[in-house]
């Protein structure tokens, strides 16, 4: 009976021996390793992943499998579906070059939409439409917050949601949009990271109004017609009439 539990137990400390060294890089000279990537530091779900945030590893070829990555570029660029650990190795099937569901446009880094429901009161009459740039106003109902800031400005309308929309001529709009129902829309908005922090902020203890930008685009100016150039024209017309 003794002479099985020594069998047994060296059996176990050879195990642990061949495990440490392994681990310790003590393996044949004459075996093959391939490289492959790993997280370099604690990643979040949703995480843009840059070179910065991943290492190369050796492993002998026999442990890795397809679905480790071993080429940078895959990384570079994408969005894990999970949280990473330190040292964890990278599994092609936790990428992706866009989240899944809604493909929204115009995504770029630190891009976040906040939508709003709003009154037509506080939205210019709902006069707005994709791709209109709007000062956001934030009006306390009472006490302000401590570094609330009172306006974002500039921040563009990536759509307007449950709105009759008008028929446009020539990019004016020939009526006022009207909400399909309720009396009130939703508005999303193209922000950042930190505006969508103020937005949250604000959106219980503010009246949020927007403002549309009203600028004149930059454009050349036109010359007038002085008589010489009417002149001329009027002669090349009456030329291929």
């Amino acid at each position: 009976m003794n002479r099985k539990k020594q069998i047994i137990w060296s059996a176990v400390a050879a195990l642990l021996l061949v495990g440490v060294a392994y681990s310790t890089g003590l393996r044949p000279p004459d075996e093959p390793t391939r490289s492959v990537l790993a997280a370099k530091r604690a990643v979040r779900a949703g995480q843009v992943l840059a070179q910065e945030d991943f290492i190369a590893v050796k492993l002998p070829v026999k442990f890795v499998i397809d679905e480790y990555v071993t080429d940078p570029d895959v990384v570079i660029g994408a969005v894990t579906d999970r949280e990473l650990s330190p040292g964890q190795l990278i599994d092609n099937r936790w990428l992706n070059t866009r989240p899944d569901g809604v493909a929204y446009p115009d995504g770029r880094t630190d891009g976040r939409l906040y939508t709003l429901r709003l009154q037509a009161e506080q939205a210019n009459g709902f006069w707005l439409a994709a791709g209109n740039r709007v000062d956001v106003h934030l009006i306390p109902r009472g006490e302000p917050l401590e570094d609330l800031p009172d306006i974002l400005p500039n921040v563009r309308v990536l759509a307007m949601i449950g709105l009759d929309q008008p028929s446009s001529q020539n990019g004016a709009l020939s009526g006022a949009p009207a909400p399909l129902a309720g009396g009130t829309a939703l508005v999303c908005l193209d922000v950042n990271t930190a505006q969508a922090r103020v937005l949250a902020r604000a959106e219980p203890c503010c009246v949020i109004k927007l403002v549309p930008i009203n600028e004149p685009e930059d454009r050349p100016t036109r010359q007038p017609f002085t008589d010489g150039r009417r002149k001329a024209v009027d002669e090349l017309v009456a030329s291929q009439a």
